[in-house]
């Protein structure tokens, strides 16, 4: 019996304990609002006027907006029944330039779609991963074509209004080019027939070479001339066709 009694007084001192640290919220004041409006602050909130406030929910109110990617600085307390939260707005962008890109790697259409994809187009929150993921994409595409240089300086300002302007300007360098290409190990098609079958490869003469560019090594490309040839022996009757090896040296 003393043994129950001993149970039930520790789990009323607890519960008070509890209660004790518990105030209700009778309103929420929200400062340093910019772009942001309150209500959309409000709708991330995991109270609201009326429950009880504590710690605990100081720490999640906190962890909540950070997870909005709105904030760069948030402070909560409560005084008097009242929750007060403090704010710094991440910035907002103003514009996002990339310089000196080519056509050939990427057109202004396309780019224009990845900026709005990544949130990066203007008005947007400001994101830096966002930014890091459109450089490391950038980077990506020019290396699949042949541009092993290629290198992205970014600069960025932020005015008296808390915006943001990037410059990414990229520097190609020298593209990849192919000195010579070889298939070896095939019997059935003869070989200048199969690399007939690659939109790139030696370069043509001089002057068609200037337009066509057959020698700027492209990943893709190469890719896309494998498939080709693939299909070429599989639509032959060779159904086990298989490149053992495929070499590129730079």
């Amino acid at each position: 019996m003393k043994k129950t009694v001993l149970q039930l007084l520790i789990s009323a001192s607890i519960f008070s304990a509890s209660s004790a640290l518990a105030d209700p919220i009778k309103s929420i004041e929200i400062l340093g609002l910019d772009s942001i409006s309150r209500g959309t602050v409000l709708s991330y909130l995991p109270v609201e006027t009326g429950d009880d406030y504590n710690s605990q929910i100081s720490g999640q109110i906190i962890r909540d907006l950070y997870k909005t990617s709105f904030f760069k600085d948030i402070e909560v307390s409560q005084t008097d029944q009242i929750l007060k939260i403090v704010i710094k707005e991440n910035p907002h962008i103003k514009y996002v330039d990339v310089l000196n890109y080519s056509d050939k790697v990427i057109n202004e259409d396309l780019l224009k779609q990845i900026l709005k994809n990544m949130d990066l187009s203007q008005g947007k929150i400001f994101n830096k991963r966002q930014l890091d993921k459109l450089i490391n994409q950038l980077e990506a595409s020019y290396i699949s074509k042949g541009y092993y240089g290629i290198s992205i300086n970014k600069k960025i300002e932020v005015d008296a209004q808390n915006r943001v302007g990037v410059e990414l300007d990229i520097n190609e360098g020298d593209v990849a080019r192919i000195s010579s290409m070889v298939i070896s190990g095939g019997n059935v098609h003869d070989e200048d027939d199969l690399l007939d079958l690659f939109d790139i490869g030696e370069a043509d003469f001089f002057v068609l070479n200037y337009f066509t560019e057959k020698d700027h090594y492209s990943k893709v490309a190469l890719d896309a001339g494998v498939e080709a040839m693939k299909s070429l022996y599989i639509n032959s009757g060779y159904l086990d066709f298989k490149i053992k090896n495929q070499n590129c040296f730079i």
